[in-house]
């Protein structure tokens, strides 16, 4: 089966399968944003396009004619899953189509952001990208990410799974790093360095002074 079918067939379970909780937050975190750019947008009804442009919902959440809306949403948020994560969670060969080749996350390596450089947050560990990179790692303080450098940020993600590991309150909510392809990869040598493979970079541990 084509890689669009069996996305549409995942992203119906998956909004079946919300709590009320987490429709009422998925559709809280629509109307904040500015969607007008992302693809898909401008087939939604402009019934929609005006609700979440205007922040105010007219129905409860609940309503079913919101389903279009977070069906967008969860396209846009999928497009990078690659074909063996949903042909696992449907059970559907995927015999066509490829997701899109998304930039690697400068902390935990996953293809998880749309471009780089652009505070993009990676839902994998939560590193918002602020152009941090091997060649300028040591910004604690500055910006975003004042919690911990990008080195840091590294380590600990490789140790705790998020890159900021008193953030519980995020701890919860990191994808799935079986989802992405794995673009960067980090690790730790014998020296508990930590090194990026296929690159000249290397990485001490370090504490805040």
């Amino acid at each position: 089966m084509d890689r669009k079918e069996v996305l549409e067939k995942y992203i119906t379970t998956v909004i079946a399968n919300y709590s009320e909780d987490e429709r009422e937050e998925a559709l809280t975190s629509l109307l904040l944003g500015n969607w007008s750019d992302t693809n898909g947008w401008t087939a939604l009804s402009r019934e929609i396009q005006k609700e979440f442009e205007s922040e105010e919902l007219l129905l409860h959440f609940s309503d079913q004619k919101y389903d279009g809306i977070l069906r967008f949403k969860l396209r846009d948020d999928f497009k990078g899953i690659i074909n063996e994560y949903l042909s696992k969670q449907t059970g559907i060969e995927i015999t066509t189509g490829t997701p899109d080749d998304l930039e690697s996350c400068p902390c935990c390596g996953f293809k998880t952001l749309e471009k780089r450089n652009d505070f993009d947050i990676c839902m994998v560990c939560w590193w918002e990208d602020d152009g941090s990179d091997n060649n300028v790692v040591d910004k604690y303080g500055i910006g975003p990410n004042e919690v911990a450098d990008l080195t840091v940020a590294r380590f600990n993600y490789l140790e705790f799974g998020i890159y900021n590991p008193e953030r519980n309150d995020l701890k919860e909510l990191c994808d799935d790093p079986k989802k992405f392809k794995q673009g960067r990869i980090f690790k730790l040598n014998d020296k508990d360095q930590l090194i990026e493979l296929n690159t000249n970079w290397i990485g001490e541990r370090k504490t805040k002074t």
